[in-house]
């Protein structure tokens, strides 16, 4: 869809304007993907999973885990992204 390469800061905007909307939200956490923003990406995603953990059939949690499989275990985002996760599943 557009957002994944579209204009990041429309979409932040989106946000801003209407912060409990997910489906912006996660057009945001795809932008930032897509732009590498991986940190950007991750706490995006991560907010979703915390403020609604079964959105959308767990398409952030998926989404997350998936990049964090592609990136491997060596990169340095991976573990402590995996911890934030399990805090928030687990909490």
């Amino acid at each position: 869809q557009e957002a994944a390469g579209g204009d990041i800061d429309t979409v932040q905007a989106a946000v801003t304007a209407n912060p409990k909307d997910n489906a912006v939200r996660f057009d945001l956490a795809r932008a930032q993907l897509a732009q590498l923003d991986l940190q950007g990406c991750f706490d995006t995603l991560l907010t979703i999973i915390r403020t609604a953990r079964n959105w959308n059939d767990d398409v952030a949690k998926t989404m997350l885990l998936a990049v964090l499989d592609a990136l491997g275990n060596a990169h340095p985002l991976v573990k402590p992204t995996r911890r934030q996760l399990s805090a928030v599943l687990f909490a």
